[in-house]
């Protein structure tokens, strides 16, 4: 189960013939299917995911345990991995990832997650000075840069001058708090820290501040078409934060008036605390793995090492839509225009501070962002004041996982 864009139809036909008479056929990568499939006790024999979905999976049980497979591999060497890889292997008793314990999977590709797209003529437009890669702001100064960059005529936003990845909300709190090594959750998962915690609290308070900042587009002013790709291209959206993938997307919709080499530039993640103890994690992680429910693990291994390690995976880190899984390819991404030059660049400076996180075992990838988008945009339309939506996502956060231990029987 993975989507159409990724897993090609050439690429399976590839594979078909390579391996025969081995046949791989796909399906569209649907969460409500795949979770119905899951109920039914027929799952895919793999699929992708994100590192925030695998300490779920693993609780339950669901995936399979690859280790011994991946240590005999001719298509993957497990000693060329990047650390991101690490969000794939748990000790036997553990829902934390840790090096070195046994490996459920390895990345499709990954980077870091927080960076920031910077479209050089909006900024000149407002009159404010683009950072430099390595000396990204912090969330103060992105979101103030947010406000003067963006651009009204009367009750219309024509440019949005902020877009910070709302749809990971709780990722990025956690980033920030990983710079003073807090956490979220408490030590077990099974509450949020957001009123116990200072720090946590004025973290998530950011949030609340950049959307009702006016620069950011929300429900209540939403960014026109909804294309947030589109948008910076057209310059109507000055500032993005999204990963080192978007180089590749860039590449191939950008129309020549654009004009990527002058207008498009990828700077480092912000710092919320201290710009000397600033990290740039994957929050992602995207890749790939094994059902514990499989007919047939050693043939779906064969497309494993198909997928993950052989031809798809040497293209993919040729076009630039994330950083491969191995080391010794890094120099296989893209870097021959100005362009690919300067992400190249910012990534490599990434990659040095680069950390993982632990996710919580009974909150979904989704779930958080799904909870806070109801409740901010009822927040903006009634202007809610802050310590009250703080008091309702603390309630929704401890109920959700309460709801997750009692599905689990914990």
């Amino acid at each position: 189960m993975y989507y159409s864009s990724e897993l090609t139809d050439d690429h399976l036909k590839l594979f078909n013939q390579k391996y025969a008479p081995l046949k791989a056929t796909r399906i569209e990568f649907d969460y409500n299917k795949l979770d119905a499939m899951f109920a039914a006790k027929t799952p895919p024999d793999g699929f992708r995911t994100y590192a925030p979905a695998l300490p779920g999976y693993k609780a339950r049980g669901l995936i399979l345990d690859l280790t011994s497979r991946f240590e005999t591999s001719k298509s993957i060497n497990v000693n060329d991995l990047w650390e991101a890889n690490d969000y794939y292997c748990f000790p036997k008793d553990s829902v934390i990832p840790a090096h070195g314990a046994p490996r459920y999977g390895i990345v499709k590709d990954f980077a870091p997650d927080n960076t920031l797209w910077c479209w050089k003529a909006a900024f000149d437009d407002a009159g404010i000075k683009l950072w430099d890669y390595n000396a990204p702001p912090s969330y103060k100064e992105y979101l103030e840069a947010g406000k003067k960059l963006t651009k009204t005529e009367g009750d219309r936003t024509v440019r949005f001058g902020i877009n910070p990845a709302d749809y990971w909300v709780d990722r990025l709190v956690m980033s920030a708090l990983a710079e003073i090594d807090k956490s979220l959750y408490s030590d077990d998962f099974t509450k949020t820290l957001l009123k116990q915690d200072k720090d946590v609290t004025d973290v998530w308070k950011w949030w609340y501040d950049v959307a009702f900042s006016g620069g950011m587009p929300t429900a209540v002013n939403p960014l026109p078409g909804g294309d947030q790709s589109a948008a910076y291209l057209q310059g109507t959206l000055a500032n993005w934060q999204t990963g080192y993938w978007f180089t590749a997307q860039q590449q191939y919709t950008h129309k020549p008036d654009q004009d990527i080499d002058t207008n498009s530039y990828f700077i480092g993640a912000p710092y919320f605390f201290d710009a000397s103890k600033r990290v740039s994690p994957t929050v992602t992680a995207c890749g790939g793995v094994i059902t514990t429910g499989s007919k047939d693990p050693d043939a779906t291994w064969k497309f494993y090492e198909f997928f993950f390690g052989e031809e798809p995976a040497v293209e993919r880190a040729k076009n630039g839509w994330g950083v491969p899984a191995f080391k010794s390819w890094f120099d296989r991404l893209p870097h021959n225009t100005p362009f690919t030059q300067r992400s190249f660049t910012t990534l490599q400076n990434e990659m040095k501070i680069m950390r993982t996180l632990h996710f919580n075992p009974y909150i979904g990838e989704n779930t958080i962002p799904s909870l806070w988008a109801p409740i901010i945009e009822k927040a903006l339309r009634n202007k809610t004041p802050v310590d009250d939506v703080i008091d309702e996502v603390t309630k929704a956060i401890n109920d959700q996982i309460q709801t997750a231990k009692d599905a689990m029987g914990l």
